[in-house]
């Protein structure tokens, strides 16, 4: 395939792609409602609680998930200040 033909096809994908990515835009957000990390006697967690949501072209909600996850986080060490 000559190289301008080449050229045209990369042009075309990439306008395709973004024309894609700005109508996808605005439809997956989301927010993150804590990042912290606890202590708990000798133990020490990080959490992560968030809300993602995915709406549809016309703005309602197809899927929205809550999530708040807690995990323990290894000990510190000299190299690492903080264990999380």
């Amino acid at each position: 395939m000559p190289i301008d033909r080449v050229s045209v096809r990369v042009q075309r994908t990439r306008k395709r792609c973004q024309r894609v990515a700005s109508q996808a835009a605005g439809l997956l957000s989301g927010a993150i409602e804590a990042i912290e990390e606890l202590d708990r006697g000798d133990a020490t967690y990080a959490r992560l609680a968030a809300t993602l949501l995915l709406q549809r072209p016309d703005g309602s909600v197809a899927l929205r998930h809550d999530f708040d996850e807690t995990r323990p986080c290894p000990p510190a060490t000299p190299a690492r200040s903080s264990p999380c």
